[in-house]
């Protein structure tokens, strides 16, 4: 049997529903999914304290795809507003560049590497900071630009201690020792030995200490 309702009692009941449909998300409350397109959903703390830390990704070239960044590097111009936001909502502040390079052209391709950097640094230093002291870390942050260290994944590009002198002077700031074969400085990760430093690879690792390269393993 339909009970009658009085246009009162319609309305509240009305009132009641809306408002529940509007406040049930707040029974999630403390949760948030921060990308339109995730289901994942963080707490408010592990949100804050993201949002408040010094965040370093220390493997991550801003693009794998080669061929774009290589635009890029040619013309600074090209990476404009949208691609930057990009990285600003990642939530990390610092991102270390670092790729393998190696065999009979190590030098020069590192070369190569290192320069195309400062260069795409030079032409986009509003938006980006190159990462050369320990001073920049607290820097960075403060400044809203992203920040950059520049790396490499192989040392087969120091022929002398005296290189690796150079390369601070270019502002390479991290190094490994070796990528996967074997150089003169020990055996690398596709090796199936371990046999230590080499002579060779004690010096470079005491130049990269004293003079501010971290020894990255």
């Amino acid at each position: 049997m339909m009970q009658s309702m009085s246009r009162r009692a319609l309305l509240k009941s009305t009132a009641l529903g809306c408002s529940a449909i509007l406040t049930a998300p707040m029974l999630n409350l403390g949760r948030y999914r921060l990308f339109a397109s995730a289901t994942t959903e963080y707490s408010e703390r592990a949100v804050r304290l993201v949002h408040d830390s010094l965040v370093i990704d220390m493997l991550s070239p801003l693009s794998l795809n080669f061929p774009l960044f290589a635009k890029w590097e040619a013309d600074p111009e090209l990476f404009g507003p949208e691609e930057f936001k990009k990285y600003q909502d990642s939530g990390i502040n610092i991102f270390h560049i670092a790729v393998g390079t190696g065999g009979p052209n190590a030098y020069a391709n590192t070369l190569d590497f290192v320069s195309k950097w400062n260069s795409f640094l030079a032409g986009q230093d509003e938006r980006f900071m190159r990462i050369d002291s320990p001073g920049d870390l607290d820097r960075v942050k403060k400044s809203g630009k992203i920040g950059i260290i520049i790396g490499l994944q192989n040392s087969e590009h120091f022929r002398t201690a005296a290189d690796v002198d150079y390369f601070y002077g270019l502002a390479q700031r991290v190094s490994q020792l070796t990528y996967n074969s074997r150089n003169y400085m020990r055996d690398g990760s596709t090796d199936r030995t371990n046999t230590g430093r080499s002579d060779f690879g004690v010096t470079i690792a005491g130049r990269m200490n004293h003079i501010g390269i971290a020894l990255d393993v």
